[in-house]
């Protein structure tokens, strides 16, 4: 069977691989097996003017992911809380609930933190225009506590491994100076519930300074290794960081350098194969989890398929080099 090539469990102590986000229906004959006849559902989805249609196994295949893998990114929530002010559900209560059903005891779930907490400015729209307006929900600690953690392990409880709070890109003409960056999360990391599993990515390289890392080991926060667009390669970052800030930590593979979300899906799209390989972002990936092995920290690799055109084939090509 093809699908016996894509076998990430228990391949090494402490060494966890996983992918963002898991109903791709292009996966189909890789972890999910033909025969199995998952119902397709299908959706429409535009980007600069272009239309796909994308195609989706359903929720309940998540048990036939964690035959292959032992962690899993689940990136929709970082649109939306899971509940409002008023207690009532928002939109992705049920869907979390639903994999709830799923999830197997031992599955490890990566929960991205709500936008509207992680983003200095978002978008608005007045007069007609779109423009970037300052976020007041940024680092609430009663939103983030009430509107999603809380909500959050009611539901999924100590399958969740971690909250990640990606922290988007700041234009050196909009960034906020470090310090006040540090200020910032240390006000708000004092106010929000005690908890190991809080990993930051922060996508400004400018904001990562030795004080910075030094806030996020005092605090037993996360680093998370990132590569994006416009970051440093993942060698750069792990020299930045001076090793590991917690226990557990996160690599997440998410774009080509240089490529922007918009024309890495159109790259890759619908992704079912591999089609641009990137050496040394396995190499480096790899890297990263070899020193985890050699300290006792645990990594999670989580792959995205806009990282080059298929999740499973880049876990693959990071494995052959973890096995050289």
């Amino acid at each position: 069977m093809s699908q016996d090539r894509y076998q990430f469990r228990d391949l090494f102590p402490g060494v966890h691989f996983g992918t963002a986000s898991d109903r791709y229906a292009g996966w189909v004959g890789q972890i999910y097996a033909p025969e199995k006849d998952y119902r397709i559902r299908r959706s429409q989805k535009t980007l600069k003017g272009k239309k796909y249609t994308e195609e989706k196994v359903p929720v309940e295949s998540v048990r036939e992911y964690f035959e292959h893998y032992s962690a899993l990114e689940l990136d929709f929530t970082f649109y939306a809380f899971l509940a409002n002010p008023d207690d009532t559900p928002t939109r992705n209560a049920a869907p979390l609930a639903e994999y709830a059903k799923w999830v197997p005891p031992d599955g490890r779930v990566l929960l991205k933190v709500p936008q509207a907490i992680c983003a200095e400015r978002v978008w608005s729209v007045a007069g007609g225009r779109r423009a970037m307006s300052t976020n007041p929900d940024h680092l609430d600690p009663a939103k983030f506590t009430d509107l999603f953690y809380h909500p959050a392990c009611e539901v999924l409880g100590d399958r969740i491994a971690a909250f990640i709070f990606e922290k988007g890109y700041q234009r050196k003409a909009d960034c906020v100076p470090a310090d006040e960056n540090i200020a910032d999360l240390e006000a708000f990391f004092a106010a929000i519930p005690d908890d190991e599993r809080y990993h930051i990515e922060e996508r400004t390289d400018r904001l990562k300074t030795p004080e910075y890392f030094d806030f996020l080991r005092d605090r037993g926060i996360g680093n998370v290794f990132s590569h994006w667009t416009w970051l440093p390669d993942l060698g750069r970052q792990w020299e930045q960081s001076a090793g590991f800030t917690s226990d557990l930590s996160i690599t997440r593979l998410m774009t080509p350098p240089k490529t922007v979300y918009e024309e890495a899906y159109a790259r890759y799209f619908p992704f079912d194969q591999l089609k641009d390989e990137f050496p040394q972002m396995y190499r480096d990936a790899a890297q990263i989890i070899r020193e985890g092995m050699t300290s006792g920290h645990a990594t999670v690799t989580i792959a995205n398929n806009r990282a080059g055109g298929n999740a499973n084939e880049i876990n693959l090509r990071i494995l052959a080099e973890l096995e050289r």
